[in-house]
This record gives structure tokens, C-alpha cells and sequence, in this order.
């Protein structure tokens, strides 16, 4: 963080950012199947991580903001949200129909494969 006294807020440094799926917990076995059918949804491709490595200068001028003393420059990667599940579909005795055993659902946050839509923002606080 600088003091948001100062006018100007750069980064000027070799960095790595990655991003992580979360609410993932027990369906590792499917999760290949999940983010094609995901990717092919938001026509994007999300993945279980995505990372880059860059080096690069990026300047932005900050404002004094009323209540605020510092700012920071803040990354931001784009993810998707989607509700994934699974159910096991089995015949009952003597052809009386089907049973329906749902044996999981979760909500997944996976970042995308593409860096094209990432963008800086800068953030005010008060310390």
C-alpha cells in the first residue's frame, strides 16, 4: 500500500498471478468433464488454475479521496460461476421404473484460460 498522498502508483515488477477453483471439494474425479462442459458454455475456456508470469511497468494516477489514506493497485482475472452436480440413475426391480440418487452439487468459481480481459483498479482505504 502507498499513502494516498502521493499521486502516482506503479508496478514495475517481475510477478506471478494465479488463480485457483473453489468449491471443489469431491469432485476431483470429474472435474476434466466439468470445465470442457463448462468452457463450451461460456464459450471461454475455464480451467482448475490459471497463472502468468509477466514483468512490465503499469502506472496509475491515484486521487486524494476524502476518509482515505491509502491506496493499492489491485490485479483482477476473469472467472466464471456455474452449479455443477451429480446423480445416479438406476432401474428399479421388475422394470417398476427408476430411481434418481443425487450425490452431489457444488458451486465452482474457475478462473479462465485467457489473460485478454484482466484489468487493474486501484483501492482506497482508510488505516
Amino acid at each position: 500500500m502507498r499513502s494516498a498522498s502521493e499521486v502516482t502508483v506503479s508496478y514495475n515488477k517481475s510477478s506471478t498471478a494465479t488463480a485457483s477453483v473453489s468449491g471443489t471439494a469431491g469432485i476431483e474425479a470429474e472435474a476434466g468433464v466439468i470445465f470442457t462442459k463448462a468452457s463450451t458454455s461460456f464459450s471461454v475456456t475455464v480451467g482448475g488454475e490459471w497463472s502468468s508470469s509477466k514483468s512490465w511497468n503499469y502506472e496509475m494516477k491515484a486521487k486524494k479521496v476524502k476518509g482515505k489514506n491509502q491506496v493499492r493497485m489491485r490485479l483482477y482475472h476473469e472467472a466464471k460461476k456455474f452449479r455443477v452436480g451429480k446423480s445416479i440413475t438406476t432401474n428399479k426391480p421388475n422394470c417398476k421404473g427408476k430411481t434418481t440418487k443425487h450425490v452431489w452439487n457444488k458451486t465452482i468459481v474457475a478462473p479462465t484460460k485467457r489473460s485478454s480481459n484482466d484489468f487493474w483498479r486501484l483501492e482506497y482505504r482508510k488505516v
